[in-house]
């Protein structure tokens, strides 16, 4: 970012008759480039990033996901987003371009209700609220069965309890990461990584052992995995330490110490841990967190953290990813268990989504707004579209709705999903927090 700033800066200084200036995201990139930039011009940033091929192999551009990032914290600075999706190579790009710039992606007029609660406010701040007394008994609310409404209640409970445990901070430029008590819905307990893995070196060989005798039998190995006893021991550390200070969900730091300084990758800890009814979000994401034992409290079973990685418009689906978080219970069969996609450590969960119906959801501060993400889609009964944990997911208000929606409002980069449809339970939990609601 610094050398960025230096030569972009020193570019913009001169005269210009510029409208704009273009960020190509030839690979995956963090919101540090978009917000050094902002600090530079005042030119509209146009973000082109080029359709991602889905060819089962490593994702190799992620560059979507890095716009996202981008458009996370240019709407939070209340500019607007404007998008390319257009492939360089083709004839129709420049186009593309000036459509991207002539069309700008703003999301829903700002409410005027003051917001409360976030940690990183803005000025401006709003909150989108339903209207006056929306509750569970409240007729604009669909009418669920006895069970349904019982599990609604007992999840806003154990909301409103729920200690989420925050091992490291988000890594650098990841701004839709930031830790904010109040979408936690309890309480933050924060302590650094060097915590985990003082609890990691700690774990008895025989339990290490354990962890790797069930690593080995829940999901096929290739011949030479690595070694896994890091693994394990980061899996066992995390538990113990979960049960110590009585998490009831966990935001990850997971990379990049666990690979400097550990050689594994905690990919299939957080999978299994998250199956086994502790849910643990990538990148120290604690509103990802959040949203992942609400959505498990709501459907009985887990849920898995995903990146929107591929839109396409014309097949009318989107490509969603980790890289190796997958849940095996959200799986289809068989999973398997591989090095890392990206450093060659071990181990991830390398598997597509069950085909199938899916909620997606996120407790969201996008725009500076505290709302709630409820969307739903069919898993596809189609390949994986890349290595790693993925699926193909066709939304119910279609795939260019979700794009432009995610830009728009600037949402951020993980969204939460699980099977099942809970979408009303969702509605009704917006309406007892005071939520705004987002259609995904």
């Amino acid at each position: 970012p610094d050398r960025l700033e230096t030569l972009v800066g020193a570019h913009l200084a001169r005269p210009t008759d510029a409208d704009a200036l273009v960020v190509f995201h030839a690979t995956f990139t963090d919101d540090r480039f978009a917000e050094r930039l902002t600090g530079l011009t005042p030119l509209p940033l146009v973000s082109w990033a080029p359709p991602e091929p889905r060819t089962g192999g490593r994702l190799r551009l992620n560059a979507l996901c890095g716009a996202n990032l981008a458009a996370h914290l240019l709407r939070r600075l209340d500019r607007p987003v404007h998008l390319c999706r257009a492939d360089p190579r083709d004839a129709t790009a420049p186009g593309a371009l000036v459509d991207a710039l002539a069309h700008p992606l703003v999301g829903a007029p700002r409410p005027a209700e003051p917001a409360s609660g976030l940690s990183h406010p803005l000025p401006g701040d709003a909150v989108a609220r339903p209207q006056p007394g929306a509750g569970l008994d409240e007729v604009h609310w669909p009418l669920m069965d006895r069970t349904r409404r019982c599990r609604v209640e007992a999840a806003l409970v154990r909301h409103a309890r729920r200690l989420v445990g925050a091992v490291g901070d988000p890594p650098d430029g990841f701004g839709p990461c930031r830790h904010e008590p109040a979408t936690t819905g309890g309480a933050l307990d924060e302590v650094p990584v060097e915590v985990w893995f003082d609890a990691a070196d700690r774990v008895p060989t025989e339990a290490a052992d354990e962890v790797v005798r069930a690593l080995r039998a829940g999901v096929s190995l290739p011949a030479d995995p690595g070694d896994l006893e890091p693994v394990a021991r980061l899996e066992a550390g995390l538990a113990d330490l979960a049960h110590r200070r009585r998490w009831d969900a966990v935001a990850l730091r997971c990379w990049p110490e666990t690979f400097t300084g550990r050689g594994a990758a905690p990919c299939a800890a957080v999978a299994r841990l998250t199956d086994a009814g502790l849910p643990v979000a990538c990148e120290s994401d604690t509103a990802g967190a959040a949203t992942m034992a609400l959505l498990a409290d709501l459907a009985g079973s887990p849920a898995g953290l995903f990146d929107l990685v591929d839109v396409d418009p014309g097949d009318d689906t989107v490509a969603v990813w980790h890289c190796g978080a997958l849940p095996p219970s959200l799986a289809a069969r068989p999973v398997a268990g591989r090095r890392h996609p990206n450093r060659g450590v071990p181990l991830v969960v390398d598997g597509r989504l069950a085909p199938g119906r899916v909620t997606v959801a996120r407790l969201s501060t996008s725009r500076g707004l505290r709302r709630l993400v409820v969307g739903g889609g069919e898993v596809l009964d189609r390949p994986a579209p890349y290595r790693g944990g993925c699926g193909v997911v066709r939304p119910d208000r279609g795939a260019r709705a979700v794009l432009e929606t995610t830009f728009g409002e600037g949402l951020e980069h993980h969204l939460a999903l699980v099977r099942g449809d809970v979408r009303d339970e969702l509605r009704a939990v917006a309406a007892e927090l005071g939520l705004g609601l987002v259609a995904w």
